[in-house]
């Protein structure tokens, strides 16, 4: 009789009851991964990814603002250094325009010309022939140049407007001269 009683308490279909709980858990698990990601997506990623209208857009620093002016600078002579002192010295003549964004950037560049050709000017002074043989070299002294005008620029500036930049550094003469 023990035996009976343990064989009915068994259901003889393969335990249906079992089956299901597990489905259950299976898709409780499901059920709460899906809602914490629409969570994550909808509270971290959607507000990282929207757009941002509030703030105004600052101007790409590699496109070219269609006020830009230019100032060039008088051909300027600077001394380059030998590396063999039996060598005569060489000069270097050059001339720099620096792009402005705008016309209020050209009026305090003219106005403050004096400040330019000295930064330009010690930019270039007593430096070697293989430097100034190298282009990276020269790039080197076009981004020194442009992030020291815009410095000259902002300490010009009462209150600071970032519209007030030079955009580039342009070459339009560079020789050695070797004597």
């Amino acid at each position: 009789m023990a035996e009976e009683q343990e064989g009915q308490q068994q259901p003889a279909g393969g335990g249906m009851p079992g089956i299901v709980r597990k489905v259950g858990v299976i898709v409780a698990i499901v059920l709460v991964a899906v809602i914490a990601a629409l969570l994550v997506f909808n509270f971290v990623l959607k507000p990282m990814l929207a757009d941002k209208p509030d703030e105004p857009e600052a101007p790409p620093e590699d496109k070219i603002p269609l006020t830009a002016v230019t100032v060039e600078f008088e051909k300027t002579y600077a001394s380059v250094v030998m590396s063999d002192p039996n060598l005569p010295s060489s000069t270097l003549l050059y001339q720099v325009s620096l792009e402005c964004a705008n016309e209020v950037t050209r009026a305090l560049v003219e106005r403050n010309m004096a400040r330019f050709k000295d930064m330009l000017g010690d930019l270039h002074r007593n430096r070697t022939r293989e430097e100034l043989d190298d282009p990276l070299v020269l790039d080197g002294i076009k981004a020194q140049a442009l992030q020291k005008a815009n410095e000259i620029l902002r300490r010009l500036q009462d209150p600071v407007d970032p519209t007030v930049r030079v955009t580039a550094v342009l070459y339009l003469e560079f020789y050695i001269q070797d004597l």
